[in-house]
């Protein structure tokens, strides 16, 4: 079974009586097909070393089951087949990046990490929703994207603040601190009333 993340394959080369094939043996190529090919990501085509082809940075996107190949022209009418799962993990956890200075009535942005069970990206799109004690103007809904997902809003509230952002059953919560903006004074005129 393969998580939906990168995966290796080595395909060893014998003869009938269990011998090593080598280079020798006009053996040099192995390539590897997929019952569905449009899904199976990487390099597909393995030199063969010491009688071992090794397929490296493979992927498979859709969970699902596949019939995996493994064949060589220097072998006439010799293949191995190879049944593998491929399991789509969860949404488990929700990551957020807060920026440093919140304030009132400035737009910000929440950005979020959408983690699976296995602690790699969760792909596949999902919608989102941001909540909030105080009353949030701005992108309230999102749907991800690779695994990310983002919310710009602002609001007239300031003080301690409750964000809750949730997909389906999985959510965070987090407090933070929304300030008054810092005015500067830079020059200073003085009024005289006309007399």
């Amino acid at each position: 079974m393969f998580e939906r993340s990168e995966f290796e394959v080595k395909v060893g080369l014998y003869d009938k009586h269990y011998k090593t094939l080598v280079a020798d043996d006009n053996i040099s190529v192995v390539n590897l097909t997929l019952s569905q090919p449009d899904q199976l990501q990487g390099t597909t085509s393995a030199v063969v070393q010491s009688g071992i082809a090794t397929f490296s940075g493979l992927k498979i996107e859709e969970s699902g089951s596949y019939n995996l190949t493994a064949s060589s022209e220097g072998i006439d009418s010799v293949t191995y087949s190879q049944e593998i799962l491929v399991k789509n993990w969860p949404l488990t956890r929700l990551d957020v990046s807060i920026p440093n200075n919140l304030t009132t009535y400035f737009e910000f942005e929440l950005q979020e990490d959408l983690i699976d069970g296995s602690e790699n990206p969760f792909l596949d799109p999902v919608d989102l929703t941001l909540e909030s004690n105080l009353t949030l103007v701005g992108t309230t809904s999102v749907t991800s994207s690779e695994g990310k997902a983002l919310f710009k809003v602002h609001t007239k509230e300031n003080g301690p603040v409750l964000f809750t952002i949730t997909s389906g059953t999985v959510s965070n919560s987090f407090e933070h601190f929304l300030n008054l903006p810092v005015i500067e004074v830079t020059e200073t005129t003085e009024l005289v009333k006309p007399i």
